[in-house]
This record gives structure tokens, sequence and C-alpha cells, in this order.
């Protein structure tokens, strides 16, 4: 098949990947660079863990993401990821973590149930409040996101994708399997797949009403020399406890340590400025207080600012229209799935595997119904 991919992160290179792997014809087209700096792809750390609140689909996938990544890494020559480990922390009954440490039993995973003292001991960096309990996993850790989308673009370029940046789409015919571009040119394909993010509403207006493109910032930061190499041994904290979904990713594999948190998120326009408003860094450190030991003395780093599509529900979209598949609402937790959605949209596209069940798996939901072949790498 000849097919046309409209956006260059994660999902739409990876998607481009598993058709080119499968003898297709591909062309990307992406509005800015590949990377494409303001993409939410383009980062730092991702961070790739099995707890998942009481997402039980999302939670047993994450081992079908993990082998994704596998073939990715063998085909790119190299991996770019840090195991370190994951770790969250519970300070209530009934919080994201507690129902994280339910759905991995029922998961049947393994993992590390830790009380304040162990935390407070193992990890001279946190100040764990006096009650609470944290599970610790040795799975997960850090995908180091810009190394990859770079490497993956290097990689399609090698295998003939036709790669076309700064080639801003403007709107998309289904029916005909067509895209029109702002510099008047159009281009023709047998199927379009839309990834395009946080921009999918200006491309497809009807999806506005679905899912939004949010502001988020995370922080970058030093911390204090004693701590440092505490810090660098870390793992991934996945959940800092209490309702603000704080986590952080360390140091690892020459970066820097990141911390954020969820509710820090807000509606907004995706090609508005990306600085930081006056003081956003200091607001985001002080959200950590009581959770970092010795807080004053990290040094900030600005902001960096990015926009992803957040769905009510958080699950992923998969959805065809005619000739066209809209692949969309990562809702912050997508990049770890990246190569397992090229995977599963790229059979669901090509007819070889059921597109509705498809669709169900990136929801989150066919992995509680089905009990068949999950790895999606057959």
């Amino acid at each position: 098949m000849k097919i046309i991919v409209v956006g260059g992160g994660i999902a739409g290179l990876s998607t481009a990947w598993a058709l080119s792997r499968g003898g297709h014809e591909v062309a990307l087209f992406e509005q800015d660079p590949i990377p494409n700096p303001r993409g939410a792809s383009v980062d730092q750390h991702r961070l790739i863990r099995q707890f998942y609140g009481d997402q039980l689909g999302y939670c047993r996938l994450v081992e079908s993401a993990f082998a994704a990544w596998n073939r990715l890494w063998r085909d790119l020559g190299r991996s770019h990821y840090a195991e370190t480990g994951s770790l969250a922390i519970s300070t209530e009954a009934g919080d994201w973590t507690d129902r994280s440490r339910r759905t991995m039993d029922a998961a049947g995973l393994e993992y590390e149930l830790l009380d304040d003292a162990a935390l407070a001991a193992r990890y001279p960096f946190l100040t764990p409040p006096a009650g609470c309990r944290a599970i610790h996993s040795r799975r997960g850790g850090v995908l180091f996101a810009e190394r990859i989308v770079a490497d993956l673009g290097d990689r399609l370029r090698r295998d003939g994708v036709d790669l076309r940046p700064q080639r801003r789409v403007r709107d998309i015919d289904p029916v005909r399997a067509r895209v029109h571009l702002e510099d008047g040119a159009s281009a023709e394909a047998d199927a379009v797949v839309i990834a395009a993010g946080a921009w999918l509403p200006r491309l497809l207006p009807d999806f506005a009403a679905r899912a939004t493109p949010m502001r988020n910032a995370v922080l970058y930061v030093e911390p204090p020399a004693a701590l440092a190499d505490a810090w660098a041994r870390a793992p991934i904290l996945v959940d800092f406890g209490g309702s603000d979904d704080a986590y952080a990713a360390p140091p690892v594999g020459d970066t820097q340590l990141k911390i954020a948190y969820g509710v820090h998120r807000t509606a907004g326009d995706p090609d508005a400025p990306r600085e930081p408003y006056p003081g956003e860094g200091e607001e985001m450190l002080a959200r950590f207080a009581g959770r970092l030991r010795d807080l004053a003395d990290y040094r900030i780093h600005p902001p960096r600012v990015c926009y992803y599509m957040i769905a009510p529900d958080s699950r992923f979209i998969l959805e065809r229209l005619d000739r066209a598949w809209v692949v969309s609402a990562c809702s912050g937790h997508g990049f770890k799935f990246g190569p397992l959605v090229g995977i599963a949209v790229a059979d669901a596209v090509t007819g070889r595997r059921d597109a509705a069940w498809t669709a169900r798996l990136l929801a989150g939901d066919a992995v509680t119904e089905d009990t068949g072949d999950l790895s999606l790498l057959g």
C-alpha cells in the first residue's frame, strides 16, 4: 500500500517504521523539523512503568510495549533505555498508588512493599510522610526521548521512507485519502494516518469535543551535592502521593533530574509561545515541599513547556474515517507505548489485524477481554 502519515512525533514515526518494515510505501508530513522541538515527543526523558492505577489493561500492555521497544532497538542498532526500577508512594487507602498495587496483584506482577522508614533509609532525598507505604518494582525506567526520535528519523530515511519536514498540512480529505498542504501542494495515497498530536483539532475540528490540547511544563533541577549520588541511583518516581500526579525522572544517561506534576496542566493552543510564565519554575518546585529533603538547595532551570492531547478518560484513540485513520489522545502517558502503537496501527490500516480489536487494545480494553497473543510482534 501507499500510505501517508501526518505527524512526526513518536506515534507517527513508529507507524511509519512499522509500515516500512511491512514493505509499504510511506510518506510522512511534519509541520516542523524532525525531531520537532515543539512536539510532545521531544524531551530528555519519558517514563515506562507497570504502575497504572486501576487501569488493568494498560498495566498488562506494558510488557508488550517492552517487546516492541526491543524490536526497535534491534533495528536502530542500539538501545536508548535505562532500567532504573520504579517507585510510587501511597499516602492514603484508595489513592493512585494503592490502586496500582491492587492492579499489580490482579496482573500477577511482582513488586516490593516499603514502609516510611524503609523509604527514608533507601532514598535519602525523600521526606516520606509518616505512615505512608510505597511499591517498588525492578521493572521500569527512563526512555531517552530526544535520542529515540532522532535515531528513528534517521532510520526511516535510510529505509527509504519519504520524510517531509516543515510541510504543514492544511486539511485532509478522508474519502480520497488526500492531504492538502498550506503551500498549495497536495498528495494522495491508499490511506492516511493522522497522528498530529495537539494539532489534531486544527485538522479535524470534530475531535475538539473529544480531546483537548493541554499546556504543561516540566522542571529540570540540580539537586544539592550531598544528594546527587542518591538521585543518580534512584528509580523513576511515578507518584509522590497526593492528588497532583507528581513524578520524577532521575539524572541517568547524561540527563538532568526532572520533576513535574500533572495537575499543572491547563487547556491551551499548541501554536502559542512556549516561554514559561514569570515565577513558574519556583511555583513548580514549591509543590515538592514536604516531599524532597533540602528543597531550598535545589537549583532550577527554566521550565520546558509542551502541549499534548488529553481525553477525559485518558485513553488512546484509534478511529477510522473512510480511508483515514486517527491516532490520538496520548493523554500524557503515550510515549512508552510508541513502537507498540505503531505496530498496532500499521496492522489495522493494512488489514493484518481486526481494527475494532486494535482500537480496544489501544484504549486499554482488549487485554482485559482477550487472552490471545498480545505481543503484536508476530
